[in-house]
């Protein structure tokens, strides 16, 4: 097959399955409604854990939940989610929320969207040491 077809065949054929994944609303921001998903989420990630505390944002994308091991944070990323320990991390505050810097070279620190109120609580965790 020449390149001149086959090259629009997989340019339109990655295009249409984008826009039907999007009308199909599977590209949706995964999206924490109370905390009972989060602790679903959490122990889909992290099966030994047990959850303890969850201090979740009102934007719902985001959540620290204690463990006996120690606070963990668990945050929306696009249609799934990721969570990682915040043992050794640092959480920054910036204008419109956090910035966590986890202690793991290999994780990009998400910025979290918080309110004015929920700022103070999440600083606390900011040693990685409180659970």
């Amino acid at each position: 097959m020449p390149l001149t077809v086959l090259l629009p065949m997989v340019v339109f054929g990655i295009l249409g399955i984008a826009i039907l994944l999007h009308f199909l609303g599977l590209s949706r921001t995964m999206q924490f409604n109370d905390d009972a998903s989060v602790s679903k989420q959490f122990h889909r990630l992290n099966p030994a854990l047990s959850v303890q505390n969850i201090v979740k944002s009102s934007a719902g994308t985001a959540a620290i939940v204690s463990t006996s091991t120690g606070p963990y944070l668990i945050w929306a990323f696009g249609a799934d989610c990721t969570s990682h320990s915040l043992m050794g991390a640092d959480i920054i505050a910036v204008p419109r929320g956090v910035r966590v810097r986890l202690n793991d070279f290999a994780s990009p620190g998400p910025t979290i969207s918080l309110t004015d109120s929920e700022k103070p609580i999440w600083l606390e965790f900011k040693t990685g040491d409180n659970t």
